[in-house]
């Protein structure tokens, strides 16, 4: 993926457009955003998610803007 501008791209893409947490595509809406409230609202569940964006950031030609 380091050499690939393209598989760059599409993985950035792919994360931002398709990534879903699992089964937010049966619950519904309210649901999700409960269930996603009630894993990041404390200190633990922010730190988790942080460590999550940190390692989506080290994909190669990631940036914060894309």
């Amino acid at each position: 993926m380091a050499d690939s501008r393209a598989a760059q791209r599409l993985t950035r893409a792919a994360l931002r457009k398709l990534w879903a947490p699992v089964g937010s595509g049966v619950m519904p809406k309210d649901e999700t955003r409960f269930l996603v409230g009630h894993l990041f609202s404390d200190s633990t569940g922010l730190a988790a998610a942080q460590r999550i964006d940190r390692q989506i950031d080290r994909l190669p030609a990631s940036t914060a803007s894309t």
